[in-house]
């Protein structure tokens, strides 16, 4: 035998034994992806079965883990849960999450369509939006940062049992939450809204805003109070635009009291104030006066911003008393 027959007669050994170990790496990976896909519907109907031990009904029909190779996440036809005291009530239509096999806790996912119900003691209202995006980096007690997404959004005063009228009706809207320091940064922001309150006209918004931090955030949403009474936080922009160009916004801080009495220190700026002033005054006929006056203030002050102070739930701009502002619950 020649030397070249010994070598590539080597050649092919380790050839064959890199096939071999390529092959028994690939088998290794599916059988450890399909072990963790069965851990996650496992750990699905463990949760269920703990929502259903505690009085709740919690569901998550044709539940699958999907994804191989390079993903993994959960998929159902249909997502609902109801608490216990019926309190609180969520469904959903296609829900589908993703993560990459190497960053697990970080998750996308999308559902078709949600609804909201909350029974009237948790502030008895109802919401319902199409086409929802999310995505969550996770941890414990909360996810690290969170985002969504979605469109057609309704809110309505319609808690569960019972019947009430659409208040907001917004053409997308989004949120954004993450941890700070124990606090909680939010981001709220909604677009192209029809604003419906009792009893009253229509108001079109181009768009609302709301970026704030809730001050102990993480320990109140680990713990959440049965009220609202004690809790702080901090106004960064909370902005209403009802044209492109003409809107209010309102920034600082904000605390309410064991009584429920609000306190606030807050900065109000207006763009185009005559505009906003009469688009306020035919939606609130009642207090068209008073509306007109501020407006005429910040008219003349041009860009600067005026004062408005609650004490004890009673509420001034500037020298005009604005009235009570009645305890939270």
């Amino acid at each position: 035998m020649t030397s070249s027959d010994t070598q590539g007669g080597r050649g092919s050994s380790k050839f064959i034994w890199l096939a071999i170990g390529i092959i028994l790496a690939i088998a290794a990976y599916t059988a450890g992806w399909f072990y963790v896909g069965g851990m996650i519907e496992q750990n699905v109907d463990q949760t269920l079965y703990r929502a259903s031990g505690e009085g709740g009904q919690a569901q998550c029909s044709n539940r699958e883990a999907r994804g191989y190779p390079f993903r993994i996440g959960l998929f159902c036809d249909r997502v609902s849960f109801v608490d216990g005291r019926e309190d609180i009530a969520v469904e959903g239509n296609g829900f589908r999450t993703a993560a990459q096999i190497y960053n697990p806790y970080r998750i996308v996912g999308e559902m078709d369509d949600i609804k909201l119900r909350l029974s009237k003691e948790r502030g008895g209202f109802g919401a319902t939006g199409q086409g929802v995006r999310f995505s969550a980096s996770l941890d414990e007690p909360l996810p690290q940062r969170a985002s969504m997404t979605l469109e057609d959004l309704n809110v309505d005063t319609t808690p569960i049992g019972q019947s009430g009228w659409t208040v907001l009706k917004a053409l997308a809207g989004e949120a954004h939450m993450r941890q700070r320091e124990g606090d909680l940064d939010l981001f709220v922001q909604a677009r192209s809204l029809r604003v419906t309150p009792p009893e009253l006209g229509g108001i079109d918004l181009s768009r609302v805003e709301v970026d704030m931090t809730v001050e102990e955030g993480v320990r109140l949403a680990e713990a959440p109070p049965g009220s609202l009474r004690g809790i702080s936080f901090v106004v960064r922009s909370a902005s209403a635009f009802f044209t492109d160009e003409a809107g209010i916004s309102v920034s600082g801080p904000v605390s309410i009291g064991p009584d429920g009495l609000i306190d606030a220190k807050l900065e109000v700026e207006m763009d185009r104030p005559a505009e906003v002033g009469e688009i306020l005054a035919a939606a609130l006929p009642d207090q068209a006066d008073q509306i007109r006056s501020v407006m005429a203030g910040f008219a003349m002050l041009g860009n600067a911003s005026l004062p408005l102070r609650i004490e004890k739930g009673r509420a001034r701009i500037a020298f005009i008393q604005l009235g009570r502002l009645p305890a939270v619950n």
